[in-house]
């Protein structure tokens, strides 16, 4: 079985830097499959000899690479699975973490240095990322695909990396990173990684690496191990000296699918990237997951006295943001709970869903290296594009250390998909920090639970009454001498509620929310709160589930 780890921290002299984080721990362990491909397929135009062929000096005359990419994965999914490559030398398989960090990429050697505003570095084979991926670069003039071939001399092996490696027969990559002037002017920082399975990630001006973002997502959560489909070719798309838009194209392989993927990067005042898809079923699928988030969430204040740790808060992101075509915003606080919960939230007019870290100051985290106050928010936009029915899935699952992702969300349609069908999605990706640009509604700063009972009482059980405290940031201004008075809602699906009260905080548009809320023994809970005025939300809505647990 092979595993990996979806970033890695490479050290470069002085203060050009790239933090290692190795997230995916958890999530490695259950990878069965990773494949890259060796057989021959036929494109509209040419042949194109895919897997270790593919890896020869040769260039390919295509008049439109998109349209071929399509074609390639379409051509794929009615074929057989693909058997995986060959084994990576030896002296590779087996580098430790330290080895491996020691394998530098030099700078100074990046793809289109000096002639894009766009800077492509390549990953190195070995330790965890033992599967050669393919990379082709296409010329717009020329119309050519020209293989990209690996090179030694890209790199630099310093100790304690086996000096030998230089010299072992090594094809392809282990995946890519693209760099821009993000921060300042004259300096490319890393905006995209590329590496591992089909995962990816993004950052924003001024955020450090956290959550990822995922091709696609195929039976998660259904109680056995998912099936983690690959990028496993990519065609860069070479751009001009004046264009502002990186286009590259990726194929996507599973067992029970195919795909082809084109993604557009832009940067401006965030980074983002517009994807589009075309996936191509080989065989019937319970569960797929459509622009899939993953993250990180250990705990928060309310849970921080159940780690032994001396930072008030661990986590990449600390809530799932939702916005319906209807104005409603939708917020979800996560948490690490003891048993894995799948929640779900269906749609039928779905405008966009993110992961978002609200969080944004030092003193919440303390953490002077993993930078957590800087992780960046992701959001997932439909662009105007109409996905159908379906629903957001939020999947939380235990864990008690940070390396581990523990928090996926994605969408899911309502339709069923049987071999041979054909879909078709579109959506743009963005960074953000705590406020999504277009929400303009009130927002939770806070979600506290904590015993309904008055101090030196005997406590009640837990199951029994508890104390929510919900505070609300940015609440539109409010005059209660010359409007309605501004009201909470709350609603829930089981169980009772009382002295259900609104507190104006000593902070600029503030205010509290706080009741007392007894639950059915043995029922699950859905709670909805949301602040009013003349009937209308004027914030977005609070949402909880609670489960018949000992917190």
């Amino acid at each position: 079985m092979k595993i990996f780890w979806k970033s890695v921290l490479f050290r470069f002299p002085k203060d050009r830097s790239m933090e290692f984080s190795p997230k995916n721990l958890l999530l490695a362990l259950l990878i069965s499959f990773l494949i890259s491909c060796n057989d021959t397929v036929r494109d509209d135009a040419t042949t194109i000899q895919s897997g270790q062929d593919s890896l020869a000096p040769s260039r390919m005359a295509l008049s439109d690479p998109w349209k071929s990419m399509q074609n390639l994965a379409e051509s794929l999914s009615k074929e057989p699975e693909r058997q995986a490559s060959p084994e990576i030398p030896q002296l590779l398989d087996e580098l430790d973490y330290e080895q491996y960090r020691s394998i530098r990429y030099r700078p100074e050697k990046a793809l289109w240095k000096n002639e894009s505003s766009f800077e492509i570095q390549m990953f190195h084979l070995g330790f965890l990322y033992k599967t050669p991926i393919k990379f082709f670069v296409f010329d717009q003039t020329k119309e050519i695909l020209q293989p990209l071939l690996f090179d030694g001399s890209l790199f630099q092996y310093d100790h304690p990396a086996p000096p030998t490696i230089k010299d072992s027969p090594i094809s392809g990559y282990a995946g890519f990173r693209i760099h821009y002037p993000l921060n300042q002017p004259n300096v490319a920082d890393e905006v995209a990684v590329f590496l591992g399975a089909s995962y990816f990630r993004l950052l924003g001006p001024g955020q450090a690496h956290g959550l990822s973002s995922r091709g696609l997502a195929i039976d998660s959560g259904l109680g056995r191990p998912e099936e983690f489909p690959v990028f496993t070719e990519f065609w860069l798309i070479k751009p001009d000296e004046t264009t502002e838009i990186l286009e590259f194209y990726a194929l996507l392989e599973s067992p029970s699918i195919t795909g082809a993927y084109k993604f557009e990067l832009t940067i401006t005042e965030t980074t983002s990237l517009k994807v589009s898809s075309y996936l191509y079923a080989r065989k019937k699928i319970e569960k797929l997951g459509i622009a899939p988030l993953t993250s990180m969430f250990l705990y928060g204040p309310e849970q921080a006295s159940q780690f032994d740790d001396y930072r008030p808060e661990i986590h990449d992101s600390d809530g799932l943001l939702l916005e319906t075509d209807s104005g409603v915003w939708n917020w979800r606080p996560l948490r690490n709970r003891r048993k894995v919960r799948l929640n779900s939230f269906m749609t039928t007019n779905l405008i966009g869903f993110g992961l978002v870290q609200r969080s944004r100051k030092f003193s919440q985290f303390l953490d002077l290296e993993a930078q957590y106050h800087r992780r960046p928010s992701q959001w997932v936009s439909l662009n105007n594009t109409d996905w159908g029915s379906g629903k957001v899935e939020l999947l939380e699952i235990p864990s008690f250390q940070e390396f581990s992702d523990n928090i996926v969300s994605y969408w899911v349609p309502e339709e069923k998909i049987n071999k041979g069908d054909k879909l078709n999605y579109s959506y743009v990706l963005s960074t953000f920090n705590d406020r999504h640009p277009s929400q303009t509604l009130g927002q939770v700063k806070r979600t506290m639970i904590g015993s309904s009972g008055l101090p030196g009482e005997i406590p009640t059980p837990a199951v029994e009454n508890r104390r929510f405290v919900i505070d609300f940031k940015d609440v539109p201004d409010f005059d209660s001498t010359n409007e309605e008075p501004m009201l909470p809602e709350l609603q829930l699906t089981s169980g009772e509620f009382s002295e259900l009260v609104l507190i104006e905080l000593p902070f600029e548009d503030q205010w509290r929310a706080t009741f007392k809320f007894t639950p059915d023994t043995g029922s699950v809970s859905v709670l909805r709160l949301f602040l009013k005025k003349n009937g209308t939300p004027i914030t977005e809505t609070w949402s909880y589930v609670w489960y018949p647990e000992i917190l």
